[in-house]
């Protein structure tokens, strides 16, 4: 399920591991289309996992970035690559590194 990082629901390794678990998933759009159809009715993921799953996805194939079939991989890539979440401190984001400016998240 998912875990509590930087003030509200995100996802973790493990909601991705789901999430390929359902699919032979050939591309990231492939993905994100089963998550924004189906994911929210799968008893292994919740509404803010899926959200915040199939934003970062997305982002990863606008960016150009090779689809992976290690969940894992795609977990790195996504924190590498994605910036939605809201910084930790002033260093920024211990997965991403991102030190912009805070999104401001209503608890």
């Amino acid at each position: 399920m998912s875990t509590l990082r930087a003030g509200f629901d995100d996802y973790s390794v493990e909601d991705l591991r789901a999430a390929y678990g359902r699919g032979g998933w050939r591309d990231w759009s492939g993905l994100v289309q089963w998550l924004e159809e189906s994911g929210v009715d799968d008893d292994s993921l919740d509404q803010s996992s899926v959200y915040h799953l199939a934003a970062d996805l997305r982002q990863l194939d606008n960016d150009g970035i090779d689809f992976t079939t290690d969940p894992a991989e795609a977990f790195a890539l996504a924190r590498q690559h994605c910036s939605h979440v809201d910084t930790v401190d002033e260093g920024g984001d211990p997965y991403t590194g991102y030190a912009g400016e805070r999104e401001h998240v209503e608890p």
